[in-house]
């Protein structure tokens, strides 16, 4: 166990330095990659990483998936920033008698209509615009052995606002590994390694005087050239254990060491009690070192039934930003 952590920390540092160490804020595009896609993860301070042990996985580390026992599905939905909405859906399947799991799963986010204004009319010219997010994917996950499992996502993304749009695709990656020492578990993933993501369309294309000092001039056609945008990259190593875990009750602690691209290096924290798996309450803080925060402060509960073999959770997270004042996330688990 001590040769593991000392291979999944050499590989945090390696992976480390793949990054400026200079901070880069506000120079990666898809910012919605980024948004925490579980409202159970959320309420412990996005330190999930280490921990991977239901569907939302797909989003944290992947390589969680393959533990997954039943089929598995998840619904999501927050009121963002900004009166945005976001959603996230996602269904897993089992295969090989256990030892490896497939998953299908989409994100969508989206702003208000608004009118089109100009400087002609301001008021309005009588058309709207609006941007829409969304990627589509699908996971892969295996068991190598018993206590060691990998996992991987492909996913298509696109972006739009008005008549301006863009696509890329990109992958994550994730390895989990839980020790015998009070449910000890490692691990480590990388999300959004891909192309570039670059916005072009009919808004890019525009008619140009070039010499309006000069009378009679016919206008020609011109491009404007847009510039790419790197994804945000993302390079993160967590833990996760059971301070206590009974028949009745279970204390999780687990905190998450992660690297971004455009952004300081950063720590989240959380936990989680969870009452005979009917009842959990959690809590958190997240980006402990980033740039230019607001807020971090996070909590979160949710309540679960189970009729028959089918289980049934309902989520929900508090996030305090400051300036920016709070989000709400809810989602629906079920197993089946």
């Amino acid at each position: 166990m001590s040769r593991l952590i000392f291979v999944l920390t050499l590989i945090f540092l390696s992976g480390s330095l793949l990054f400026s160490q200079t901070s880069k804020v506000g120079t990666t595009g898809a910012q919605f990659l980024k948004i925490s896609a579980s409202a159970r993860a959320v309420g412990m301070g996005e330190a999930f990483t280490g921990l991977a042990d239901d569907i939302s996985s797909i989003h944290w580390n992947p390589a969680g998936l393959a533990n997954l026992n039943q089929r598995e599905a998840i619904f999501l939905h927050s009121q963002w920033l900004a009166s945005m909405q976001y959603d996230f859906a996602a269904i897993s399947f089992p295969l090989e008698a256990g030892t490896s799991t497939i998953a299908f799963f989409t994100t969508f986010l989206t702003t208000p209509e608004e009118r089109v204004r100009t400087v002609y009319y301001p008021q309005g010219t009588g058309e709207t615009f609006q941007s829409i997010d969304f990627n589509l994917g699908f996971s892969y996950s295996r068991k190598l052995t018993e206590k060691l499992t990998l996992g991987s996502n492909f996913k298509y993304i696109r972006q739009s606002i008005w008549r301006a749009n863009g696509s890329t695709w990109a992958i994550d990656f994730g390895t989990l590994y839980q020790t015998d020492f009070h449910d000890l578990k490692f691990g480590l993933a990388i999300s959004n390694f891909g192309p570039p993501i670059k916005l072009e369309g009919q808004t890019s294309s525009l008619f140009v005087d070039i010499d309006p000092d000069f009378e009679g001039n016919l206008p020609v056609r011109a491009r404007l050239e847009t510039e790419e945008w790197e994804l945000p990259l993302a390079f993160r190593f967590g833990f996760a254990m059971n301070l206590l875990k009974t028949a009745q009750n279970r204390i999780t602690i687990a905190s998450d060491f992660s690297h971004p691209n455009d952004n300081n290096q950063y720590v989240n924290v959380g936990t989680e009690y969870t009452f005979q798996r009917l009842f959990s309450i959690r809590a958190g803080y997240h980006g402990l070192g980033m740039e230019e925060l607001d807020g971090g402060l996070t909590f979160g509960g949710g309540f679960a039934f189970s009729p028959g073999e089918t289980y049934i959770r309902f989520d929900y997270a508090f996030v305090y930003y400051g300036r920016l004042e709070a989000t709400h996330r809810f989602a629906l688990n079920v197993g089946f």
